[in-house]
């Protein structure tokens, strides 16, 4: 009952926020539905499985303290049930438009109802007191947005003029709140007495790992002039046609931090899953999941950390490396070879085939995150980006898909997961892996990467033994005369 509860807290807040609770018919005769009226198993998925859930707030910080604040989640449940009911209505409740005209629902009991005191706010699900309202969280029943409740507006009512409808149709032709309700979704409010409600308008979530801040951000600010603030965007609405939840300002405005912060956790167990892949059963490489992080990103993810410095030293120690073991591996072979077979080891092309043989492709972060296409569990998509790859897999053969085209856009994901990447990027994330083993773990980390890579590049002690042996047999020591001859010449 818990997790039935919990997954509708998801579906409702998550849509509500960032997706359509209430959208237009699928059969097109121009009505709409309720995301969540009928079964909701295809909102989830066994690949993208996990609950975000409010706790109460606690003066003890310590963990096992920590409670999960069950009555608001069973209120977003009422929320649904209540909305689910209304337009369960809008069959025998339409008018010949097919408009829902069924009133909010009166929950108030008969004492409150002989008061009507103006001290309380009838909301679509229930009536509270208005010292109550400032700063709760409510579901608008006709649109299926999510608001935070601001404040009360004084001196006004359902009667007064809608402000939304002044800049479009004119002075002489504004309607009331009342009528515009009325009108637009065949609603009668039964208290447009009371006054309206201040609302916070939801936003887009945004991208927090942008680098906004770079180095010469005050040379740009220079030349763009300075940056004005943009008002709050505030809504009125009656209460009427709010669902109340019972869900607090601080919880609505931790939602918007939410798609960046899964997008990074998301990327560091990817990160950590790639790094126990190349440790294997070895446990004795204390690499940090953040250090291989900044190794699979590109700068084309925009923030404040890219694979560039790593790539520049993994350069340096591959070739080092490579040159050793070739040094030592053919001790007889002309340098001329040597520095063929080297740089044959270390090209682009070489480089690529041994990170795509590990399948790094699949982990390399190739472009900034797009909030508005993160999808959490029970959340249906709204910017959806079809796949026309003619795959049903997410595995992609590699040697059918490649083009020299420009007009494919580069790291972008279609909704299977595909997407286009530069082969010089894989060769890069290998050189960034390989500097980012050598900060970690020193030169026998590095080695070991290059090793899990299927690059040739090992010391082994005896062919090191061989070459000073070999050194030693050339070396000349002279004569003390020897050189005292030379000394008086």
């Amino acid at each position: 009952m818990k997790v039935a509860k919990a997954k509708s807290f998801h579906e409702l807040f998550f849509n509500g926020l960032f997706g359509r609770l209430i959208r237009k018919s699928k059969s097109g005769n121009g009505e709409r539905e309720f995301l969540l009226q009928k079964d909701t198993e295809l909102l989830w998925s066994p690949k993208n499985s996990y609950l975000l859930l409010p706790l109460e707030k606690s003066n003890d910080i310590c963990m096992g303290s920590l409670q999960i604040h069950w009555s608001a989640i069973s209120s977003c449940a009422s929320a649904i049930e209540f909305v689910r009911r209304r337009f369960s209505l809008v069959a025998e409740d339409s008018d010949d438009n097919g408009k829902i005209i069924s009133p909010p629902c009166d929950t108030t009991d008969s004492s409150d109802m002989e008061r009507e005191s103006t001290d309380i706010f009838h909301f679509a699900n229930c009536a509270i007191n208005v010292s109550n309202v400032k700063d709760t969280v409510a579901l608008a029943i006709h649109t299926g947005k999510v608001y935070c409740i601001i404040d009360v507006v004084e001196n006004s009512s359902a009667e007064s003029a809608f402000d939304g409808n002044s800049d479009k149709a004119g002075a002489e032709c504004k309607v009331t709140f009342s009528q515009y309700f009325k009108k637009r979704y065949g609603i009668t409010l039964k208290h447009p007495e009371q006054p309206l409600l201040r609302l916070k308008q939801g936003h887009n979530a945004h991208n927090l790992f942008l680098n906004i801040h770079d180095e010469d951000a005050e040379d740009k600010s220079s030349l763009i002039g300075p940056v004005t603030k943009k008002p709050p965007v505030h809504v009125h609405i009656p209460a009427e046609l709010l669902c109340l939840l019972d869900i607090k300002r601080d919880v609505y405005k931790s939602m918007y931090l939410l798609p960046s912060l899964m997008y990074r956790i998301e990327s560091l167990m990817l990160s950590s899953q790639l790094r126990a892949e190349i440790n294997g059963h070895t446990d004795i490489f204390k690499i940090p999941s953040s250090l291989v992080l900044e190794a699979l990103t590109t700068l084309r993810c925009c923030e404040k950390f890219s694979m560039e410095r790593l790539e520049l030293l993994g350069d340096s120690v591959l070739k080092y490396a490579v040159s050793c073991h070739l040094f030592l591996k053919y001790p007889k072979i002309h340098e001329g070879h040597l520095s063929a077979k080297r740089q044959y080891a270390v090209r682009n092309s070489t480089l690529h085939k041994c990170g795509t043989d590990r399948n790094l492709q699949g982990y390399i972060r190739d472009s900034a995150f797009d909030p508005r296409r993160w999808v959490a569990p029970g959340q249906d998509c709204v910017h959806p980006v079809p796949c026309d790859c003619g795959l049903e897999t997410l595995e992609v053969p590699l040697d059918k898909f490649h083009t020299e085209d420009p007009k494919k856009v580069v790291g972008k994901l279609c909704d299977r997961g595909h997407r286009w990447m530069c082969s010089k990027t894989i060769a890069d994330c290998v050189e960034a892996l390989i500097g980012a083993y050598y900060v970690g773990g020193g030169l026998i980390a590095a080695l070991h990467m290059m090793k899990w890579l299927g690059i040739d590049s090992g010391l082994e002690p005896s062919m090191v033994d061989e070459a000073i042996t070999a050194a030693s047999l050339h070396t000349y020591t002279p004569k003390l005369n020897e050189i005292a001859i030379l000394e008086t010449k």
